[in-house]
């Protein structure tokens, strides 16, 4: 619910010409949010899940093509292209479906996103390590897509080869 909340206020930023913090108060603000969102009963989860998701996809409707064009800053304090802003949250619920352990695998994650989000993994892997480096390890690349994927993210080890960058 905080994730989609966050691209509404970055969006609506970008409604104003503004460069939005997706987390306003930053990374502090965030994780307050996020402690207080786990005491919540399971219907307000759902409640606010539900409020939150049909107000982004309202907020995408609403999206103008300048809008579109329009950045702000991730509490990591990169910079967030709206125009990434639905891959961004397709990414978020992908991997937190597996990290929630409700019977969703790597294995199911959607082939497309894996397509997507390898490729997009691959060049930070490349941009992370010195020339001569930059290559995924071959140990890595004779692992079917979805485990290779995984490993990159962190969310399944893989013997004989380190911890793998993660977000």
């Amino acid at each position: 619910a905080l994730n989609a909340s966050s691209y509404v206020h970055l969006l609506t930023c970008a409604s104003r010409g503004e460069a939005g913090e997706q987390y306003p108060g930053g990374p502090t603000a965030r994780n307050a949010a996020i402690a207080e969102a786990a005491t919540w009963s399971p219907e307000r989860t759902v409640k606010e899940l539900r409020r939150s998701v049909y107000s982004l996809e309202g907020a995408w409707a609403g999206t103008t093509y300048d809008m579109w064009l329009g950045t702000g800053t991730a509490a990591s304090g990169s910079v967030i292209a709206m125009h990434e802003t639905p891959f961004l949250r397709w990414r978020e619920i992908v991997i937190h479906l597996t990290d929630l352990d409700v019977g969703i695998g790597y294995e199911q994650w959607p082939d497309l996103y894996v397509r997507l989000e390898l490729d997009r993994q691959k060049m930070a892997w490349a941009a992370s390590h010195p020339m001569g480096l930059t290559q995924i390890p071959q140990a890595a690349m004779k692992l079917p897509e979805h485990h290779r994927l995984a490993w990159l993210l962190q969310r399944a080890e893989v013997d004989g080869l380190p911890q793998g960058p993660g977000l």
